[in-house]
């Protein structure tokens, strides 16, 4: 039984994960135990996510009555391997020599036999046909022996629920005992699929009894091969004035700065304008993907708490509304309270990351150091990352010739 781990693909992605957090193969234990510790917690919060999912809620396609017993107990994978095997139900039938029961042997789950028998007799799927593995939706850690769970107490944790209630009004309290007796009682749940499928939409077609086509006439087909050639114009067409489009934007980009460095810029390269784009532009410039942009915003909020001392004086006391800057309560779209504020924050990139980092803009050019080292002479030709400021309310990644100059430090 290998419950679907069949390659080494899951340790092999983990491999690469780390080398990207990690950078460089130049460095000290400290600074690669805390890129393995990122790492771990990053993948521990999207294992738990999944696993809030599974318990709260029902995908739609297994709201029926007959997958009532696996609501909230297994996970979702688990639930479309069953629904795979619904569906060689029609074929197989009770079949055991046509079914093969593999899934029953290598994954632990009900085969496509065992579940048209349950349909036959009327029965749901029994949660006990479920192998353990399956029904972990916990990574905390487990007790120790089975006879301790009859001693395992609630009596505390009911009585801060039944406080929790009574400092809530009746709709909030009715909401709550709904949940609860879901879960205590899933048999008394008011959720039934329906009967049969139902048309909402469209008239019904008739079926004509007399249908004969003709031989379509020879005009026909040309102008047939005509609309067909036409129909494929558009594909190239829209490539065509994809690229055009990009290329409109780094000009229009290019003009928003200064005239004597634009002899100087490679490359600009967008990033999704959503409040995050300057985080999104140093996560890419530092070789991760832009979707690590909430990796960069803790990385910096940990930097200015463990350095607070020191970022007050560079801040003029106002460490704490730029450290506040990089806390949001969601993901997604932020406000203009949440975007990435220079020079303020390019100090903290600079000394975290140990690089050069520039900044160009219509108003605003710098280039800001690291505060307290100098960039690493193995990893220097990517200690230099440059960002542009456009339209007033974006941040975009720039890609500078290697003679460039570079503009003046900031003041502070």
């Amino acid at each position: 039984m290998h419950l679907g781990n069949t390659t080494s693909n899951r340790v092999e992605s983990a491999h690469w994960r780390l080398k990207n957090m990690l950078q460089t193969s130049f460095g000290d234990l400290c600074k690669s135990w805390d890129a393995v510790n990122m790492m771990l917690k990053n993948q521990i919060c999207i294992i738990q996510s999944s696993f809030q999912k599974t318990i709260k809620d029902v995908e739609h396609g297994y709201n029926s009555q007959f997958f009532q017993n696996l609501h909230h107990c297994v996970s979702r994978k688990c639930m479309k391997l069953i629904d795979k095997q619904l569906e060689r139900v029609k074929i197989v039938g009770i079949n055991k020599t046509k079914c093969g029961c593999a899934i029953r042997t290598t994954h632990g789950l009900p085969c496509a036999c065992e579940l048209a028998k349950l349909q036959i007799y009327g029965n749901v799927i029994p949660l006990d046909s479920i192998h353990d593995f399956w029904k972990q939706l916990s990574i905390a850690h487990e007790l120790e022996d089975e006879e301790s769970l009859s001693d395992y107490d609630f009596s505390e944790e009911l009585e801060e629920m039944k406080a929790y209630m009574k400092t809530h009004d009746i709709i909030s309290q009715r909401i709550f005992k709904a949940k609860v007796r879901e879960v205590v009682f899933p048999h008394t749940t008011s959720i039934l699929a329906p009967p049969e499928k139902v048309r909402t939409k469209g008239a019904g077609k008739k079926k004509k009894e007399f249908d004969t086509p003709r031989d379509p006439s020879y005009w026909e087909y040309v102008d047939a091969s005509q609309e067909s050639a036409k129909a494929r114009q558009p594909s190239q067409l829209s490539q065509r004035s994809a690229r055009q489009q990009s290329q409109s934007s780094q000009h229009s980009f290019k003009t928003q700065f200064p005239t004597y460095i634009r002899l100087y810029i490679e490359d600009i390269v967008d990033v999704v304008a959503d409040g995050n784009c300057g985080f999104r532009a140093i996560a890419a410039l530092l070789g991760w993907t832009e979707e690590s942009w909430a990796l960069v915003r803790s990385q910096l909020d940990k930097e200015i708490g463990l350095h607070k001392d020191v970022y007050s004086n560079v801040f003029d006391d106002n460490v704490e509304s730029v450290h506040n800057s990089l806390k949001i309560s969601k993901l997604g779209a932020q406000g203009k309270d949440k975007w990435m504020s220079l020079p303020d924050l390019g100090y903290v990139i600079a000394t975290l990351y140990n690089i050069i980092l520039v900044s160009l803009s219509r108003n605003l050019n710098i280039t800001l150091f690291p505060l307290n080292k100098s960039p690493s002479k193995e990893t220097f030709v990517h200690s230099l990352l440059t960002i542009g400021f456009v339209n007033e309310n974006h941040w975009v990644q720039i890609k500078l010739k290697s003679d460039c100059p570079l503009p003046p430090t900031s003041q502070k």
